[in-house]
């Protein structure tokens, strides 16, 4: 069952949820990830060691800031194991035209600010309904005002 919670203003924006069900079908959530990226020589995939497998499968939204601005174009991840790879990042031009739950959850507006600002990511009124303030915040999810108590002296 998918528990992530999250709020998103822009119906237009596909969201997927394939790791999800890759991670209740094979019942793991160890993945391995390659990536479609643009350099000077024309597009390459990107294959990731294990040791960025580990962390980009506990976070998957960090493969958004790992590359320079624009040059990511794909991320396919599969269970590590499989055979099966499945896309659960992709954008042509300026658009981005899936992307994964797991991938927005832990999104933060630092990332979207500094690498997708010119997408369809990048929306204040999303800002707003998440309830962030600062670029430390997650922009998909909604953030908890933290309570600063004032001691009198």
């Amino acid at each position: 069952m998918d528990t992530l919670k999250l709020i998103v203003e822009d119906y237009n924006l596909p969201i997927m949820s394939s790791m999800a069900r890759a991670i209740e079908y094979h019942n793991s959530n160890e993945f391995e990830f390659r990536a479609i990226a643009k350099t000077k020589a024309g597009l390459a995939i990107v294959d990731f060691r294990d040791f960025e497998n580990k962390q980009f499968s506990k976070r998957p939204a960090d493969i958004l800031g790992y590359f320079k601005k624009g040059a990511l174009q794909t991320v396919e991840a599969r269970v590590k194991g499989t055979d099966y790879w499945m896309t659960v990042f992709k954008r042509q031009g300026k658009k981005v035209t899936m992307i994964d739950k797991h991938l927005l959850y832990d999104l933060t507006v630092g990332t979207i600010n500094q690498f997708w600002h010119d997408t369809n990511l990048y929306s204040w009124e999303q800002y707003k309904a998440a309830n962030t303030s600062s670029w430390a915040s997650y922009a998909y999810r909604y953030n908890e005002i933290k309570q600063t108590s004032t001691v009198k002296a």
